[in-house]
Formats: structure tokens, C-alpha cells, sequence
């Protein structure tokens, strides 16, 4: 009777102490489970606010381009909504576009090619638009040097002087 009574003993203490690391593993998987949804959950949120701020900063951005585009509409009405800067670099580009069919059309005329490159030059450091017009005015620079060295070598070439000043 005493062993059995000390077995049943022994069975109850096992069940409790198996039912005890149960409980635990599964608090242990609960709080991980409940971990890796809160650092979800986290990261939703994150992404969330990210989209959130950068859509706020867009309207923010369309917001102002909107206010700048009406107030330089009523600036400049006559302009057809153009500031009179904005009027001033379409004549220079116009005037550089005649100036580039102008050379075009007479390739070897280092005088016209000198003039394009020097107008292309002023353009770049008037209006700072990053450069758009910076390696077309050097091409045309180094290819008005190179005519000139070419002619100077012709000359040379055909023994006639190349001091053109004395001329």
C-alpha cells in the first residue's frame, strides 16, 4: 500500500512538474508570438508613418508649386503667364538657336562658331540651370581653336604669313 501510495505520488509530482514546463514553453510561445506581432506590427506602423510623411510632403510640394504658379500668373498677364526673366532666356535660346543654324549652315567659319560658343558661355552664367548649355559652348570653343590651328597650318604649309595683323 505505501508503494503504491508513493507511486501515485511520484505519477502526480511528474504530471504536475510535465503540466508546470508546459505552461511555461507555452507562456514562452506566447510572449515570442506576442514579441514578433508587436515588431510587425511595429514595422506596419513605421512604413505607415513613412508613406504617411511622404505623401505630406508631396502635397506640401504641390501646395507651393500651385502658389508660386498663380502668383507668377498675376505678375506677368501680358507675358502669357511668363516672369519677364522667364521671357529673357527664351529670346537668348532663340537667339542661340539662330546662331546654331547659323553656324550649320557655314561650318567653316570659325568666326561664327567663336560667336555661338561665346553667347552659349554668357547663357550658362546668366542662368544657372546646371549646365545645359556648358559642353555644347567648350565643344564649340575647342572646335573654333581647331579651325584656327588647321588654317595656321595651312598657311604655314603654303609659306604665307600667318600675322594677320600686319596685313
Amino acid at each position: 500500500v505505501i508503494l503504491r501510495d508513493f507511486q501515485e505520488l511520484v505519477d502526480m509530482a511528474k504530471n504536475v512538474n510535465a503540466h508546470e514546463v508546459s505552461s511555461k514553453k507555452d507562456a514562452t510561445n506566447d510572449l515570442i508570438s506576442k514579441k514578433e506581432l508587436d515588431a510587425s506590427q511595429l514595422a506596419r506602423g513605421e512604413e505607415d508613418n513613412s508613406r504617411l510623411v511622404q505623401q505630406k510632403r508631396a502635397q506640401q510640394n504641390h501646395e507651393q508649386r500651385t502658389v508660386q504658379q498663380k502668383r507668377k500668373n498675376q505678375n506677368t498677364p501680358s507675358s502669357g503667364g511668363r516672369s519677364s526673366q522667364e521671357q529673357q532666356r527664351l529670346e537668348v535660346d532663340n537667339y542661340i538657336n539662330q546662331l546654331r543654324i547659323t553656324h550649320k549652315n557655314d561650318p567653316t567659319d570659325f568666326k561664327k562658331a567663336v560667336q555661338l560658343a561665346e553667347v552659349l558661355r554668357q547663357r550658362d552664367m546668366q542662368y544657372h540651370d546646371g549646365g545645359s548649355t556648358q559642353m555644347e559652348c567648350i565643344e564649340m570653343f575647342n572646335l573654333a581653336v581647331q579651325m584656327t590651328l588647321d588654317q595656321r597650318t595651312k598657311f604655314i604649309s603654303g609659306g604665307e604669313s600667318t600675322d594677320v595683323l600686319n596685313e
